[in-house]
């Protein structure tokens, strides 16, 4: 609730899109490399209806997709395609979390 509710969300389904559009290209590109990839959903956990603790429960999932893209950059090797296509996703996934502590504050 609240002068900014529409503003606010938005935003959130604007990075909503953005994962969403991150999967795809991933397993678009998994596909390309002879992968059957099975496309999973992540839990998330409830949290009171206070914006501070979406805020923080959506922060925590950034870092954890941060986490594991950078793990996957690790793995590459010469594959340069897929290397690229994670920076840019962890790029991205950086920049929601820039949103989030700004939004949060």
């Amino acid at each position: 609730t609240g002068p900014w509710r529409d503003g606010l969300v938005d935003h959130l389904y604007e990075h909503a899109k953005e994962e969403r559009d991150h999967q795809y290209d991933l397993t678009m590109k998994l596909v390309s490399m002879g992968v059957d990839p099975i496309v999973g959903t992540i839990q998330i956990p409830q949290v009171s209806p206070e914006i501070r603790s979406l805020f923080q429960n959506l922060m925590e999932l950034e870092l954890q997709a941060l986490e594991v893209e950078r793990k996957i950059i690790s793995c590459c090797g010469d594959n340069v395609g897929l290397r690229v296509l994670i920076e840019n996703m962890a790029q991205v996934d950086s920049s929601h979390l820039q949103d989030l502590k700004r939004m949060s504050e």
